[in-house]
């Protein structure tokens, strides 16, 4: 029993593993590059983008184009429309994550602080060799109010509460599943063995009556006086009564 339960939550580990992707993971070193010096390239490609002109950006994502690298193109025609709002920006923040995105394995994130318009983060995402970009991209960081907060908080604390439900209803029902398997169900104690009746066996005793007593009398009296020829019986006394075998 103790196997089959095992094994059910070994497969249902292995299908949540299917099901979800893993999450990236913070690191400070990859393949010997550490985040100090990915940081300042990432830096140093911030700084590059911000001092290019539209001629020049125009430039780049038609040289993109024309070497069959959309996606490249449209970073840059994505990154341009944010590009004025991070003329006064300062970096505030860097962090190197490994990922599983599209070609990349590496994600860098770079905030950026500007007094006007807010934070910003420039997110570029690097292949294996850490020497390509696969994408880019300035996206601004949405800080969340009190009532995002507590609408969140609510959510997952529901969230969990479902879970934990969902997961007792699932054990109940494994739990009333184990009568139908050989085997589980309680020892049946053999039926106790019934005593055998002890019959009584009663002799019945003919009870004599006192009638039938005077009976016998007569009977002798009368049978006594026929062999002596009279018919006076009252001078006859019985004294006892023999048993004779013929």
């Amino acid at each position: 029993m103790k196997k089959k339960i095992i094994g059910l939550l070994l497969t249902c580990v292995l299908i949540l593993t299917v099901c979800f992707p893993a999450a990236a993971e913070v690191v400070e070193e990859y393949n010997g590059v550490t985040s100090e010096e990915l940081q300042d390239a990432l830096e140093s490609f911030h700084n590059q983008f911000m001092s290019y002109g539209d001629q020049e950006l125009d430039e780049i994502e038609e040289s993109f184009e024309n070497a069959e690298m959309p996606e490249m193109a449209r970073c840059y025609q994505e990154a341009r429309k944010v590009k004025d709002k991070l003329t006064d920006a300062e970096v505030t923040g860097f962090q190197m994550e490994t990922v599983e995105e599209q070609d990349a394995v590496l994600r860098l994130t770079l905030t950026l602080d500007s007094e006007k318009n807010g934070e910003y983060q420039l997110k570029l995402l690097l292949d294996d060799s850490l020497q390509s970009i696969v994408s880019f991209s300035y996206e601004p960081v949405h800080h969340a109010t009190t009532g995002e907060l507590m609408a969140k908080a609510g959510l997952n604390t529901l969230l969990g509460m479902g879970i934990v439900f969902l997961v007792l209803i699932l054990i109940s029902v494994l739990i009333s599943l184990f009568r139908f398997l050989p085997g589980s169900g309680a020892k049946k104690t053999a039926p106790a063995l019934a005593a055998p009746a002890v019959e009584e066996t009663i002799t019945a005793v003919p009870a004599v009556s006192e009638t039938d007593d005077k009976e016998l009398v007569a009977v002798i009296t009368a049978s006594v006086a026929a062999a002596m020829g009279t018919k006076n019986t009252d001078g006859f006394v019985v004294r006892s009564i023999k048993k004779r075998k013929w």
